[in-house]
């Protein structure tokens, strides 16, 4: 019954009319085993084996989502029941939403692009863009960059809320404005907080072909901005931003002190998970869930209430009330959940599938995406998660190899208080994180750092957890963590 259960209510998307299509994935030709095939909006799914080549219940209407490591993915609509050849392009020197900067000097460095997703050679591209120096820039006599960029660029029409690069709408029968990638980091609207006097250079593209990376962000352009500001901060000593110390915290353990202690946080959410995070910390995991069961109780729409539910279950030796948690939360939210979102709880699943032996337990009703093998043991997942999402914070991860790979928290994007990051064991070292604050405001929240370790392996290693206070810090940038993996 608990099997029969699960399928209705977590894969919504099957019914009595689903099919099996076959289907053969290549890149020009060649067979490319491996392949994530996925229905969207679900976990059902499977791979394609070493000819290529899988098999999948479908329905007409079903879109499926084909990914690998090394391809563009691609999405497609099942609107008939056929078998399916699928040609997938090989991806270039790419790393999803990372920004890699070399730390070496460039001489060439005039003729490349820095974007959100590595470095472009304006000579060899296979498309068009327009492009200023910091010579044409310092000319400019507008106070703003959007503004100096009017009568510059082919098909720029400023508005109020954003700039226009094409004539066109996208599906959704609103405008696509252009979207700002600026040192890596992407922002809508108007940049009207950008100094003039630390841009380097400005590239605008307007052609599908060169937006393609963007995905659907990128429909309406993308007009790319590198500065000079993150070689100043690179050369800097950042001050240490350290972090809460559970031991230091003074917790009751008995059931009147704990309601009373409660009581005065007077549902501030911030503070029941600071809470929570001591009692786990102080070993008291059963009043860690406890704390986590009332915040999922008062932020029921939220991933990361599940989540710390879940890790609580996990942490009382309570895997399948764990797997009931993300259950729900999928259920619920299965309409309205953005695609980071999803990745991060689909990897929890997996992590929770394999780690903890739930095959054995759940059988044909998950689909995991990976074959699980020792290889994955050696991967650190790291996930950070931060407080206030209409505040800027840009999390700086440093590498052995002296790049900087950076992640934004708290942008105009939905839901983008949370953003997680993989290590595998080719990148062994010392890393470094930094914290750089992207607003001249004062901020008031927490900063949670999650560092899993040999993150699938049934060696069950619980995570490490680091929560950083933002409240009454008056530096723009800090050191985090110096972490050996």
């Amino acid at each position: 019954m608990k099997i029969i259960k699960f399928i209705l209510l977590f894969f919504l998307t099957f019914n009595a009319v689903s099919q099996e299509i076959t289907g053969f994935v290549h890149n020009n030709d060649i067979p490319i085993p491996n392949v994530n095939i996925l229905i969207k909006d679900s976990f059902v799914g499977t791979q394609s084996d070493e000819n290529g080549k899988f098999t999948l219940e479908v329905k007409k209407g079903d879109f499926i989502i084909l990914s690998h490591i090394k391809m563009h993915t691609k999405e497609l609509e099942i609107k008939k029941i056929k078998n399916f050849i699928v040609g997938l392009d090989v991806k270039v020197n790419l790393l999803k939403e990372i920004k890699l900067i070399s730390s070496k000097k460039n001489s060439s460095q005039s003729k490349s692009v820095y974007t959100r997703y590595g470095k472009i050679n304006k000579r060899n591209s296979s498309f068009a863009m327009y492009s200023f120096d910091a010579k044409e820039i310092q000319r400019f006599t507008s106070l703003n960059l959007h503004e100096a960029l009017v009568g510059r660029v082919p098909n720029y029409r400023l508005t109020p809320n954003g700039v226009f690069l094409r004539g066109r709408t996208g599906g959704f029968k609103k405008p696509n404005f252009a979207i700002w990638d600026i040192d890596g980091m992407l922002y809508e609207g108007l940049p009207d907080f950008l100094d003039l006097s630390i841009v380097k250079s400005v590239h605008i593209i307007n052609s599908t072909t060169g937006t393609t990376l963007y995905g659907l962000r990128g429909t309406g352009g993308v007009i790319i901005v590198n500065t000079i500001a993150s070689k100043k901060a690179r050369k800097k000593n950042y001050p240490q931003l350290d972090f809460i110390k559970a031991e230091e915290i003074d917790l009751p353990n008995k059931g009147n002190d704990i309601t009373e202690m409660i009581s005065k946080t007077s549902g501030n959410i911030d503070d029941l998970k600071l809470i929570a995070f001591a009692y786990k910390m102080n070993g008291y995991p059963k009043l860690a869930l406890r704390i986590n069961r009332l915040i999922l109780a008062y932020k029921p729409d939220n991933i990361t209430s599940y989540r710390d539910v879940a890790e609580s279950f996990i942490e009382n030796n309570k895997k399948n009330k764990a797997w009931d948690t993300y259950e729900v939360f999928i259920r619920r939210n299965r309409e309205s959940i953005n695609e980071t979102s999803f990745n991060i709880m689909f990897n929890d699943i997996e992590r929770l599938y394999h780690s903890y032996n739930l095959k054995n337990i759940i059988g044909n009703a998950f689909v995991s995406k990976k074959k699980y093998s020792n290889n994955y043991k050696n991967e650190t997942r790291i996930l950070f998660e931060w407080s206030v999402p209409n505040e800027t914070l840009l999390v700086e991860l440093v590498n052995p190899e002296k790049q900087i790979i950076g992640l934004q928290l708290g942008s105009k994007f939905e839901n983008s208080n949370i953003e997680e990051f993989f290590i595998d064991e080719n990148l062994k070292g010392n890393w470094k994180l930094n914290l750089s604050i992207l607003e001249d405001i004062k901020l008031d929240g927490y900063l949670k750092v999650t560092i899993y370790r040999n993150w699938i392996s049934s060696e069950k290693v619980l995570p490490e957890t680091f929560f950083f206070s933002l409240s009454g810090t008056t530096k723009t940038e800090y050191k985090l963590l110096s972490l050996k993996i």
